[in-house]
Order: C-alpha cells, then structure tokens, then sequence
C-alpha cells in the first residue's frame, strides 16, 4: 500500500515526536488553517463541488516487470523506475519510447537495487538501496549521461523509499533501520535527512512513525514482517513550493513544513474509521490460501495477528495522497464501503464491484482542507502525477500486467 526507522533510543524520540504535533496541532502559521472549516465532513459536501473525470489520451504498455516510481519532466517526457529490468524506462509526451537510462549491474550509472527517482530540471536522481547510491543523470535531449554518484550510506541506517529533490539543490532522503529478530518490538521510525557532496547530514530534518507491520512469532516459521492489514502509514510529499507535506493515515490531516523543519501550516478534519467487520478479515485469509505456500504464511501470520489483536479493527482514513502544480492536495479516502484487494503488486483498497472494482472517488483539496472538488480514478489505477489538466498513472491488469495511462482532467 504505499510508500515511508526504527531507532535505538525510542522512547525518547517518539516523547520528542508527540511534543512536536501536540504543539503543531495547537497553532496555524503563515494564514494555513489549522481545521478545515467546513462544518460537514467531506462526504456530506461532496455533490456540492464539481466532480471531474479523468480521460484516457494514450496508454503505453511498455512491458514492464515491476514499476515502482514514475517522474514527469517539464515536457511531458515520462521516466519509469522497472525494478525487475533495473532500469530507467524514458517515454516521450507522445508514448514513444527513448534509449533507457542505467542498466542492470555495480559499475557507475548501473543499478542492483532501483527504488525510486527524483526529478529537479534536467537532473534525474535515481536511489539504488541495495548500492545505497543516488546517481544523478542530465538529461539533454534523448540521451541522458551520468555526471555524479552520492553514497548515501549511514551506520545502522539504510536509505528507503522516496527521494525528494527540492528546487534549492541537494536532496532529502529517508532513512529506516533494518528489522531484526532484537529489534522487533521496538517502535519505528522514518528520519529524513539531507544528503549532498559534503555527505548525509548528523541530524535528522524530521522524524515520524514507520508504517504499521505485521509482527508475528510462529514455531512453524520463527518470525515474520509482513504488510499489516489496515495498517497505519506516513506519506510525504514535496510540493512545487519545495514545502513538505506530511500525514499519516490514521487520521484525515496534513502537516506542512518548510526545508528547516519548521511547521508552516496544515489542516485537520474529524473524520472517525469505519470499523472492519470480521468477514473482511475472512475474505482476505481465503484469497491466502490460494497463493501456495506464501499464503499459507500470510494466512497464519494473519491469524496471529488477529489472536493476538495487532490487527487494527478500523480502517485509515485515506490511503495516498498526490500534490498537483496549482497548490492542490489529490487525496484517495478509504470508504465505508472499501475493502483490502490482493492485487499482483500489493494489497490496495477498492470497493467491489460484478466486474472487478469500482472506481474511485479521489477529494481535491486547498492547502487548508478546503474541498474543491472530487475526481473519479479507475479502480484498477494508481495515480502517481498531476501537472496541469493531465494525469498519469499506473493500469494493473488482473493478470498483474502494469501499463502507463495518460488521462485529461475533464473538469
């Protein structure tokens, strides 16, 4: 489900965490509203606002085996992270496919661990975890060429999930710190620190709770990490404005900062979890049981969980959030109605529908949670970018074949 270190001393940064958002939650700066002043939640004011569609233009199915990230350069050219080909795909605006950048292997410009990409003009940053690099490509024309490596390693840390390049140089990377049998139980956390020619900075720039993982012990097995069923997240996104938006999915908020770490603003909206009925849970444990002997796992895991309730019995109240170009927050809500789907890149949350899932109903919101406006997302569909009046995203078919969708916003 979506994209965010455990530290050695815990305890302590997560009482310094708490202190920071109770102070956050009691304060606006900068003119940013602090609660959304609706009076009704979003749900209530949804056919109040307009309700956009998203037009299919072009589809590319450029034979991917697993894409894990896409950038959109000024010209419409897109770059797609393929970590089973270990390389950068490049497309044009018109869906024609350029030379790749990178390849499979340990040499400069190579890749053995391509996560994500970060995109600043005409520098594309790719993240290798496995090298823990960032290689930095110019891009000029249709070709692309290597102009430097950023070693990105820390002691007891490694560098995970996005990267984020803010239009004033350098990049932000986030950092985790690997499980191990010691350190199971022990809460996580994600720190973001940055990272440039002169080295990864000591301290972290912010630091926020992991996402929520399954943690179970088996004599059958030992022990397992695995994706939690309605598991809380962090997502953090970078706006044009080169702010942070941060939230977790535990309640429907956004915190933004500026490149100090400093909160200049955000936005609250009461919203309660819709509890997990029990069949939910019964559903998702019959599709394990059809997945040979890693369902088989999954199953017993799930069923520990649940024995052991570490298993949250209410739903987040969103599951990812996208920033477009006009200052505008793309969030997709977990309904009532949703369910967990196993789909062939990961678990999602859609509701069903006889032929397949339903589409989506994604909120359009203004820096201060304001609704603008609602916008219908193909179920089958992650979106990943918004810039202007177009959106792309990623098509999974039931055969687990991934496809790049170029849409037009009809607003």
């Amino acid at each position: 489900m979506n994209k965010s270190v455990s530290v050695r001393n815990a305890a302590s940064a997560f009482a310094a965490l708490a202190l920071m958002l109770a102070a956050a939650g009691c304060r606006a700066r900068d003119g940013v509203s602090q609660q959304a002043r609706e009076g009704a939640p979003y749900e209530g004011r949804e056919a109040a606002v307009p309700a956009w569609t998203l037009v299919p233009q072009a589809t590319v199915d450029g034979d991917f085996g697993a894409v894990l990230d896409l950038e959109v350069g000024r010209d419409g050219s897109v770059f797609v992270a393929d970590f089973m080909a270990q390389q950068i795909r490049r497309f044009t605006a018109a869906g024609r496919e350029l030379p790749p950048v990178g390849r499979r292997g340990s040499g400069p410009g190579e890749f053995r661990g391509l996560r994500d990409l970060a995109l600043r003009g005409d520098t594309l940053f790719a993240l290798d975890v496995q090298q823990q690099r960032a290689s930095a490509f110019h891009l000029r024309g249709d070709s692309a060429r290597l102009v430097y490596t950023l070693p990105l390693s820390r002691s007891g840390q490694i560098p995970n999930y996005e990267l984020l390049a803010p239009a004033r140089g350098g990049l932000l990377v986030q950092y985790t710190t690997p499980s191990t049998d010691a350190n199971l139980e022990q809460p996580h956390a994600i720190e973001l620190r940055r990272a440039g020619p002169g080295g990864v900075s000591a301290r972290p720039l912010l630091s926020y709770p992991d996402k929520q993982f399954l943690v179970v012990r088996d004599p059958s097995f030992g022990f397992s990490v695995g994706a939690m069923p309605y598991g809380r997240e962090p997502v953090l996104r970078m706006g044009s404005d080169d702010r942070l938006y941060y939230g977790r999915t535990d309640h429907l908020g956004i915190d933004v900062y500026d490149l100090a770490g400093r909160r200049v603003g955000g936005f609250t909206q009461a919203r309660p979890g819709a509890r997990v009925a029990r069949g939910e849970f019964d559903g998702l444990m019959s599709a394990y049981a059809e997945q040979g002997k890693m369902g088989r796992m999954q199953r017993r895991s799930l069923e520990l969980g649940l024995s052991q309730h570490k298993v949250p019995n209410t739903k987040p109240a969103y599951e990812t959030f996208v920033l477009d170009d006009r200052g505008q927050i793309w969030l997709d809500p977990v309904r009532a109605e949703d369910r967990i789907v196993e789909t062939p890149i990961g678990m999602t949350y859609a509701t069903p529908a006889a032929n397949g899932v339903a589409a989506s109903r994604w909120w359009v919101l203004d820096a201060a949670g304001r609704l603008q406006a609602t916008a219908a997302v193909p179920g089958n569909v992650t979106l990943k970018v918004v810039r202007g009046d177009r959106a792309y995203g990623l098509e999974t078919t039931d055969a687990g074949v991934q496809r790049l969708v170029l849409y037009q916003i009809r607003r």
